[in-house]
């Protein structure tokens, strides 16, 4: 239907004046002392010419003690992000005690700015996304042999030659950045791997997602990691999501396993990772240091990889460090599922596997899984069903999963397709979970099967302030029949 340009421009006049009208409640709660976060550019609302002048104002005149994040995104006009860099965030990097940042720019981040990483103890959380480094230079030696006062450029960050990439960032090419170019501004790109030796020296948690990073960066990368790790507050949980140029076949993989043993949490979901980067990743899984603290992977969206997905999970059950495997979207079909599930089954004694997710993974045969839900003794979370595409079990496949969770004491969470008309079904199975959220396996006669030792009080208020009186009934039932909890009664 077609729009009088009339409506377009009241529309337009309309959500200018709504994001206003958020700048200035925002400013009115900072100056409350009851903000708590900074959001800017994260809708396509745009801000007037005055209304981040004003926020800057409030900034600088009001103490920021209740600020505990900030979040810059790539929607703002390019005036805007060069007031934003240069004069908001240095401001609030000094003056507020944040907590988390993200900065999703689809730009430059000026090097001076750097720098003002370091002046801010207190950030823990720091999430970079589709940003890269712009370095100051020198300038035209027959011109000036000093160098030039830097100047804001604002360009995209990725470049049209990674055609795999391309495609990923093509929704922000549009953006009104793309015409901005300062002529007399020399202009060194660098990857944002440059940032780590000036980050905050309390930050622990690291995203660096859809950065263009590549392989030839990973060396650099480990190194000031490793150096930041002797000197300051080590980088725990590290992502690289969607840096589509990295792949497993060098020796970076296992560097960074062995080199950075501080690491607990790795992330390289949607990297374009196919089934031999996924046995490389295996074997460096398998091969971890005797002090690393690694206990959580994330392959997700890597859906190339799922040829070696079953040779990633025994590696995970093998090393006995590994508590959490996510690997949703690999295209995990019926075969390479049932495998991955026969192994979690037969997992060894060490095996300390308490989170397996695939979401997106087709399974038909319910025996592999009904043997998983039986035999293993280590995972509390199974999650196999699909948000997007359901992929139903039928009916014979759903009552033998019902009646197999009987059996299992550990799992908390269990997720899988099913038609509307069988749920019903599922019944028995929803009751087994309650019950082993409160500690069912602390009642059970079977030593083997009690993983953890909950005390019984514990267990008993747990049941209490669940919905479903049954679930205190059973526990009252069968608990007060073991002798080592009568005296506790």
């Amino acid at each position: 239907m077609h729009i009088p340009k009339i409506s377009r421009k009241l529309k337009a006049s309309a959500i200018a004046e709504n994001a206003s009208w958020h700048m200035r409640q925002m400013c009115q709660q900072l100056s409350q002392q009851r903000l708590k976060e900074i959001k800017l550019g994260m809708t396509d609302a745009q801000l007037s010419k005055y209304d981040l002048p004003h926020l800057i104002t409030v900034v600088r005149n009001q103490p920021l003690d209740c600020l505990e994040s900030l979040r810059v995104g790539w929607r703002l006009k390019p005036r805007d992000h060069r007031l934003g860099c240069k004069e908001l965030l240095p401001l609030l990097l000094k003056k507020a005690n944040l907590k988390k940042m993200q900065l999703i720019l689809d730009s430059w981040l000026p090097s001076s700015m750097q720098w003002r990483f370091l002046e801010n103890n207190s950030i823990t959380e720091i999430d970079i996304r589709c940003t890269r480094i712009q370095r100051q230079v020198q300038s035209d030696p027959r011109h000036n042999t000093s160098f030039r006062k830097f100047q804001f450029q604002i360009t995209p960050a990725h470049h049209g030659h990674h055609h795999k990439h391309h495609q990923s960032s093509s929704r922000r090419h549009h953006h009104h950045h793309d015409n901005l170019q300062d002529d007399d501004a020399a202009v060194c790109d660098d990857n944002i791997i440059q940032i780590i030796p000036f980050l905050p020296t309390a930050a622990d948690s690291l995203r660096l997602n859809d950065c263009d990073i590549e392989v030839e960066h990973m060396g650099q990368l480990i190194r000031d990691l490793r150096k930041r790790a002797k000197v300051q507050t080590p980088i725990t949980k590290l992502s690289l999501r969607n840096n589509r140029h990295l792949d497993c076949k060098s020796n970076w993989i296992k560097q960074i396993f062995h080199k950075l043993p501080e690491l607990e949490s790795f992330d390289i979901s949607l990297c374009d990772l196919d089934d031999k980067d996924g046995l490389v990743l295996a074997d460096a899984i398998a091969n971890l240091p005797a002090d690393s603290r690694l206990n959580s992977i994330s392959i997700a969206g890597n859906f190339q990889i799922s040829d070696a997905v079953p040779a990633i999970a025994r590696a995970c059950a093998e090393s006995g460090k590994i508590r959490q495997l996510e690997c949703s979207f690999c295209d995990v079909q019926n075969k390479n599922l049932c495998t991955t599930l026969n192994l979690l089954a037969e997992a060894p004694s060490q095996c300390v596997l308490r989170s397996f997710v695939s979401r997106g993974s087709r399974i038909h045969d319910e025996v592999p899984l009904v043997n998983c839900i039986r035999n293993n003794k280590s995972l509390k979370s199974l999650v196999l069903n699909n948000p997007k595409e359901t992929s139903p079990l039928p009916k014979k496949a759903v009552l033998a999963v019902a009646e197999a969770m009987e059996a299992n004491y550990n799992l908390t969470q269990f997720l899988i397709d099913c038609e509307l008309q069988y749920r019903k079904f599922l019944k028995p199975m929803h009751y087994w979970l309650k019950l082993n959220r409160c500690g069912r396996n602390v009642v059970v006669n079977d030593p083997l099967a009690r993983t953890e030792g909950l005390p019984w009080q514990t267990v008993v208020v747990r049941a209490a302030t669940d919905q479903d009186p049954n679930v205190l009934h059973w526990f009252l039932r069968n608990g007060l029949q073991l002798k080592e909890y009568r005296h506790d009664c």
